[in-house]
């Protein structure tokens, strides 16, 4: 674009040129006349623009500081503002690794969870089957003992019992029975409750030693734990639970 301005330039040029050729040529107009003319005219629009060049320079002086005001400005202001550099492109083998570990630790996530979700549930069964066993031992106990037992002695014994298996520091507190059973079958009993808790056979000669202590007031607790599955001529008899059960073979009639 630039090339056809500079030769339509110069051609404007030469016409001029030409064309002051041709009228000098024919007389139309004087050459050495027309170029006073010129240089006369040149001379006073000098003149005419040296007035006006100090207002030009003082614009453009005050239009550059202007200028150099604002990109400093702005050069200040992009300065405070954050600017993140750009990340390497990552290569598709680590875009692969990186989705990879990902993938490993969502699947950690989702196996801790399920993990979790098992060992709640578990322990919820176990929780559940350990009521279920108190629930059927009071029952055994109250069907049991009712016959022998004060109402408010009955009950001390079934606290003591619920207490017991939550805690082996438990205080135990003292019943007495109306003097119809005997030491073995009060042996038997405990069994039949500890073998149902697991009670070992210190923690269930301990129970009954402290549960009924007027009963066993010549007894010692080891010999109390020697002895508490002997046989004998009893009214309550050992109930050994099936494998892998909880429950009491008795009925009512059996025990009135």
């Amino acid at each position: 674009m630039s090339n056809k301005v500079t030769g339509f330039f110069f051609v404007f040029i030469g016409c001029i040129v030409v064309g002051i050729y041709i009228s000098d040529l024919y007389g139309w107009t004087d050459q050495a006349e027309w170029f006073v003319f010129l240089s006369d005219y040149i001379s006073r629009l000098y003149e005419y623009v040296k007035g006006y060049i100090p207002i030009f320079l003082l614009l453009l002086g005050l239009f550059v500081l202007i200028r150099m005001i604002i990109l400093s400005f702005a050069m200040g202001k992009n300065k405070m503002t954050f600017k993140p550099k750009p990340q390497k492109p990552l290569h598709p083998a680590d875009t692969a690794v990186g989705r990879a570990t990902d993938e490993a630790s969502v699947s950690k996530e989702k196996e801790k969870d399920r993990n979790e979700t098992i060992r709640e549930l578990h322990q919820q069964q176990i929780i559940k089957r350990r009521q279920q066993v108190m629930d059927c031992v009071i029952d055994y106990v109250e069907l049991t003992m009712a016959p022998y037992m004060k109402t408010d002695e009955l009950h001390t014994l079934c606290g003591n019992i619920k207490n017991w298996d939550v805690s082996k520091e438990f205080a135990l507190s003292p019943t007495i029975t109306n003097g119809q059973l005997s030491t073995l079958d009060l042996r038997h009993l405990a069994w039949n409750i500890g073998e149902r808790f697991k009670w070992n056979g210190e923690e269930r000669a301990t129970f009954i030693k402290l549960t009924f202590p007027y009963e066993f007031r010549d007894l010692e607790i080891k010999s109390i734990r020697r002895n508490l599955r002997q046989q004998g001529s009893c009214t309550i008899p050992l109930d050994i639970p099936e494998r892998g059960n909880y429950k009491f073979h008795f009925s009512s009639e059996q025990l009135l």
